[in-house]
């Protein structure tokens, strides 16, 4: 039989392209979910601090700490932000 084949070298070079290759596209994924993911977790942290300025606003209101229109004025600069 005379069959032939690639050479052990340039198999092993084959191989470490495609294994170069696969890591590049993992680590890309990677990077990308984790970007995603931090960008939520922020946007959800400052989501809660926002709920928590606007319960402590109304609970000043409540209590009379501020005036009506104190109350207006703050939370009209609030929505801006």
């Amino acid at each position: 039989m005379n069959t032939k084949a690639i050479s052990p070298l340039s198999s092993t070079i084959i191989l470490l392209v495609v294994s170069i290759i696969i890591g590049i596209l993992v680590m890309s994924w990677g990077r990308t979910y984790v970007e995603q993911a931090t960008l939520k977790a922020d946007q959800k942290q400052i989501e809660e601090k926002q709920v928590s300025v606007f319960e402590d606003l109304d609970a000043r209101l409540r209590t009379g700490e501020i005036s009506k229109e104190q109350y207006d004025k703050m939370k009209a600069v609030l929505l801006s932000n």
